[in-house]
């Protein structure tokens, strides 16, 4: 399938000023560039890849509940489907007696999108 040329009937969003504008093939093509930026001409590795990495990286006796406690923060969060995207990319990558012996769980909280400037108000407060 080619993300790049492709088309799609978008949604209409509402703007803080009060604006609107229609997204289409825009929202597809962000979603698919954090996946597969060689699609893009980036020589860079998807998100899954370094999420993948980044749990490997840790002792293998938490490697497990890693696996299973994944959370994710940000607005590209919010895009439709990405949970499951960022779940369908990674399983493949476990081993596969690693895959069967754990439920990797993806958790989306409804505040991620302020997440950053939350744990950043707590950090400040400390000092």
């Amino acid at each position: 399938k080619d993300v790049k040329s492709e088309t799609f009937d978008g949604d209409v969003y509402q703007l803080p000023d009060g604006q609107s504008i229609q997204l289409g093939s825009e929202i597809v093509k962000c979603g698919e560039l954090l996946f597969d930026p060689k699609l893009f001409g980036l020589n860079d590795r998807g998100l899954h890849e370094c999420v993948f990495d980044a749990i490997n990286n840790c002792e293998i006796d938490t490697r497990k509940d890693l696996y299973q406690n994944i959370l994710v923060a940000g607005g590209s969060t919010f895009l439709r489907g990405f949970r499951e995207r960022l779940h369908s990319e990674m399983r493949p990558l476990m081993d596969e007696k690693v895959a069967r012996a754990t439920r990797m769980r993806i958790v989306c909280p409804p505040e991620r999108k302020q997440s950053v400037w939350i744990g950043g108000s707590i950090l400040a407060s400390f000092s």
